[in-house]
C-alpha cells in the first residue's frame, strides 16, 4: 500500500511536461544616475504568484542601504530563471546583486520559489520529504556532494528546512542551490547539488499537499495541534517558526560552565551567554502561551494571524 502511494506521489510530480504552462511576462524597474538599478521580475497572470515577485522587486528597489549613495554610486540588479513550469509545479530562481561604493565586490543572493499547480500554493522542502528523517537524508547527500566539489571535508549543514530553501523538485532530481557565503566563500561562487530522486525514494512524501507541521501530525493530540495539521499553509508557518527558534536556540545554547577561580571577564561572558539563552527560550514560550490563549478555539485563521505576527516580532 505504502509503495503504491509513493509511486503515485512521484508520478504526480513527474508528469505534466508540456501541459498547462503559465505564460510568463517580463517586468522591469530601471534607474540611472547615482543609483543604477536593473530589476527584472516575472508576472504570470496568477495573483497568488505575481504579488510575491512584484513585492520582492519593489522592496529591493526601495532598500535603504542600496539607496544611500552618500559615499558614491551604488548599483543593484535582479534577474530570474524559470526552473520548472508545467502542470504540477512552477519554480523560479531569483538572483539579486547589490554593489555598494567602495566595496570589493557585489553582494549576491538567491531565493527560489516553488508553487504547487494548479492552486499556486507555495511549497517548502518538507512538503516533499518526510520530516526530520527526510531532511537528514538530504543533508547527508548534500554535504557529501559539496565536499566533493570543494575538495574538503568541512561542509556543515543543519537538517532544517530553512537551510534548503533554494531548491527545485524536478521530475527526476532534487536540485539545491547555495549562494556565495552559504557554505563557502565568495570565491567559490554559487554551488549546485543535484540529488537523484531514486536516492530519496524511501523518504518522499506520497502527497506534498498533505499538511506537514514541525511535529509529527500522526501524533497530534491537542485541538491546536490538530488544527495546524489540517491546513497546509498553517503547517508551513509552524515549520518556519520552529526553524527560526531552532537556529536561535543553537546560537545561544552553549553557556560556558562555572569555572574554578573564574575571572571577572569569564563570569561576564558566561552571564551574557546565559541571558541570551534565557531570552530565546522565554521568547518562544511566551509566544506559545499567547497563541494558545488567543486561539483557544483552535481557529485556523486565528492561528495563522498569531504565527504571522510572531514572525514579525524582533528576535531576542
Amino acid at each position: 500500500m505504502g509503495k503504491i502511494a509513493l509511486a503515485l506521489g512521484i508520478l504526480l510530480l513527474a508528469t505534466g511536461g508540456a501541459q498547462a504552462q503559465l505564460t510568463v511576462t517580463d517586468k522591469a524597474i530601471l534607474r540611472t544616475g547615482k543609483l543604477k538599478l536593473e530589476i527584472h521580475y516575472p508576472q504570470t497572470g496568477r495573483a497568488e504568484i505575481d504579488k510575491r515577485f512584484a513585492k520582492q522587486a519593489q522592496d529591493f528597489a526601495a532598500d535603504g542601504d542600496l539607496n544611500d549613495t552618500s559615499e558614491g554610486a551604488n548599483s543593484g540588479s535582479m534577474s530570474y530563471r524559470i526552473k520548472r513550469n508545467d502542470a504540477q509545479m512552477f519554480s523560479v530562481e531569483v538572483d539579486t546583486g547589490s554593489y555598494y561604493a567602495g566595496h570589493a565586490h557585489p553582494m549576491p543572493d538567491i531565493n527560489t520559489y516553488n508553487f504547487l499547480m494548479p492552486e499556486a500554493a507555495q511549497a517548502g522542502l518538507s512538503d516533499f520529504v518526510t520530516g526530520q528523517r527526510g531532511l537528514e537524508r538530504v543533508r547527508d547527500l548534500a554535504v557529501a556532494d559539496l565536499n566533493r566539489q570543494l575538495q574538503w571535508n568541512q561542509t556543515k549543514l543543519k537538517a532544517r528546512e530553512s537551510w534548503f530553501q533554494n531548491f527545485v523538485w524536478s521530475p527526476d532530481a532534487l536540485e539545491l542551490t547555495f549562494p556565495p557565503y552559504a557554505v563557502a566563500g565568495y570565491a567559490q561562487g554559487t554551488l549546485v547539488v543535484k540529488i537523484p530522486l531514486a536516492k530519496l525514494a524511501d523518504v518522499i512524501r506520497p502527497n506534498p499537499r498533505i499538511p506537514a507541521a514541525s511535529f509529527d501530525c500522526a501524533a497530534a493530540k491537542s485541538r491546536i495541534e490538530k488544527a495546524i495539521c489540517s491546513d497546509a499553509e498553517l503547517a508551513r508557518l509552524d515549520r518556519r517558526v520552529a526553524d527560526i527558534y531552532g537556529d536561535d536556540y543553537d546560537s545561544h545554547r552553549d553557556v560556558p560552565p562555572v569555572l574554578p577561580n573564574e575571572t571577572a571577564a569569564q563570569k561576564l561572558s558566561r552571564e551574557v551567554a546565559q541571558r541570551y539563552h534565557d531570552r530565546t527560550v522565554a521568547w518562544q514560550r511566551g509566544w506559545l502561551a499567547r497563541r494558545d490563549k488567543a486561539c483557544a478555539n483552535a481557529s485556523v485563521d486565528c492561528l495563522k494571524a498569531s504565527y504571522l505576527a510572531h514572525l514579525k516580532e524582533p528576535r531576542p
